[in-house]
């Protein structure tokens, strides 16, 4: 099932979770399931499942999404990063989520490891999501890349751009920024960027999270007028701590933080009980909020956790 179809059908708001895969050795039952279980009651449409870099020894995307569609009944959304990929690496990606029957990809250029501060692509590979978002377009029309000797094996044209083959049948989802990428001071380009992404075939666009309902109507206003179309879905994190706050003002995630909400976080930040009350009590009303701007998705980053997101899931 497609994502991207149950937004057509939509009558409001719905609501997803993110995951993300356990570090090698640790369990699916600990995690992931520990997280999402929790949460069934609320009726989720989908579950995407975050894709790591090569030496983050956290793996598994596309086996991880196969056992929760079939655990929970509802579709995955496998994530795919261009860090560290070939476009060979990419299309063996590809293919074996194809395999798998995922058919939804969230199209992400990835963030720089850790020591790297700031993206560097691989020589064969892709510097912007919307070539990604190209690539599975092409795949989607049964272009594949070419390998020596496939002009005479597929008797194609020696200049051939592509050989042959049986298409996928991915619907795309992109990234986008309200408070613009914190790797682009330009909001208008970061934007223009954004439909380049919607153009290259995204169906449908999940934001990084972001504060005040406000941000995300301006956002989606200015987006529109750019002559987007696609949904915008609102990604949402519950911040219950002093110390989380403050991280999501820095790189990789550039977030404006609302300084009331810094301030009155900063005067409990010795007492966690204040401080879940103080960003759960944030959380709901920006949700309640959002759904009745209109935004047709909140999508939770769970960060493996179900405490936050139930508390909010169940006020709203």
């Amino acid at each position: 099932m497609h994502i991207i179809d149950l937004y057509r059908r939509a009558q409001g708001s719905l609501f997803s979770v993110e995951v993300i895969p356990p570090r090698n050795g640790e369990t699916l039952e600990d995690t992931i399931l520990a997280t999402l279980d929790p949460l069934v009651e609320f009726e989720f449409s989908f579950v995407s499942v975050t894709h790591h870099a090569r030496n983050s020894l956290k793996s598994g995307t596309g086996p991880i999404a196969r056992i929760l569609e079939e655990r929970y009944g509802i579709p995955a959304l496998a994530h795919l990063t261009c860090t560290d990929a070939t476009v060979e690496d990419i299309e063996n990606r590809l293919v074996e989520l194809s395999y798998l029957e995922i058919d939804n990809v969230l199209a992400l250029r990835g963030d720089p490891p850790m020591d790297q501060g700031e993206f560097i692509p691989h020589p064969q590979g892709h510097q912007y999501a919307s070539q990604l978002v190209a690539q599975i377009a092409a795949m989607n029309r049964g272009e594949y890349l070419l390998r020596p000797g496939d002009a005479h094996r597929y008797k194609i044209h020696t200049d051939a751009a592509s050989r042959p083959g049986t298409p996928t049948t991915f619907s795309v989802a992109v990234a986008c920024y309200p408070d613009g990428h914190a790797q682009n001071p330009d909001p208008d380009d970061d934007l223009r960027r954004f439909k380049e992404k919607v153009d290259a075939g995204a169906d449908f666009a999940i934001t990084q999270m972001f504060f005040g309902a406000k941000t995300y109507t301006d956002f989606v206003c200015r987006a529109r007028e750019t002559g987007i179309a696609v949904p915008i879905i609102a990604g949402i994190k519950p911040v219950t701590t002093y110390s989380g706050l403050i991280v999501l003002e820095n790189p990789p995630f550039g977030v404006r933080v609302p300084e009331d909400l810094k301030r009155e976080m900063g005067r409990w930040k010795d007492d966690k009980d204040t401080m879940r009350k103080i960003g759960i009590d944030y959380c709901v009303q920006q949700c309640k909020e959002l759904i009745k701007a209109g935004a047709p998705g909140l999508h939770f980053y769970s960060m493996n956790g179900a405490k936050n997101a139930k508390g909010v899931l169940e006020r709203i």
